[in-house]
């Protein structure tokens, strides 16, 4: 039997606490072809008490170039306050790649890097831990349906299921936090946006924020 998250575990709230410390975490693939994994920044908060809430996920399948574009775009939309964390894989290529975005299509906006060990199911152990006790809650919002899908669908074999990209966003969000929590104050939060539209289906470039240079533009190196 799959050791799912389990739909019932996320209560579905209208309104968040006063303040949170929250951040964006940002699950990063570069493909566009229908099998490819999906890019996720997911905005989460941690209340005084411990209670931690998903308050909207981003998605897209996007090239390299659409990505940056997608996740600047993201962060102009967030309140400067909210932290911006980037999931850095092993190897030299993913550090590379966040160093560029610091400098580039992120600069100005405090931006970190968390580098993640074992596998997938490892490390969503804690968060699953913290869901089935009911301290994970879900603003209500037009994404809530397909994280709560990909939750149920997940398990240790990653054979079984098509997408893991929300689920690894949060458990990837939860663990920064609860790891860093002490370096973050709690802001106020203000009122969220309603999107009309889901984020996996607008173009990565629509609103995109000033100063970036659209298509032809590439930020780091040789920019």
């Amino acid at each position: 039997m799959r050791d799912v998250l389990k739909r019932e575990w996320f209560e579905i709230v209208d309104a968040l606490p006063a303040d949170l410390t929250m951040i964006r975490y940002w699950d990063t693939a570069f493909q566009k072809k229908k099998t490819s994994d999906y890019t996720v920044g997911l905005k989460y908060g941690i209340g005084r008490n411990g209670v931690g809430f998903i308050v909207h996920v981003a998605r897209t399948k996007a090239s390299p170039h659409e990505v940056e574009g997608f996740i600047a775009n993201t962060a102009s939309q967030d309140s400067r306050n909210i932290r911006v964390v980037l999931q850095q894989e092993p190897g030299s290529g993913s550090a590379l790649w966040i160093n560029s975005m610091q400098r580039g299509a992120l600069l100005g906006y405090s931006v970190y890097a968390d580098q993640v060990k074992g596998s997938k199911f490892e490390r969503s152990q804690p968060f699953r831990a913290a869901a089935e006790a009911g301290n994970i809650k879900l603003l209500r919002g037009a994404w809530n349906d397909e994280f709560l899908e990909e939750c149920e669908q997940f398990s240790p074999d990653e054979r079984e299921y098509e997408h893991d990209d929300q689920v690894d966003a949060a458990c990837g969000a939860f663990n920064y936090l609860a790891a860093n929590r002490h370096e973050y104050a709690y802001i106020p939060v203000r009122s969220e946006r309603r999107w009309s539209s889901s984020w996996d289906e607008q173009d990565p470039f629509d609103a995109a924020p000033r100063g970036y240079g659209g298509p032809g533009r590439r930020f780091g190196p040789g920019a």
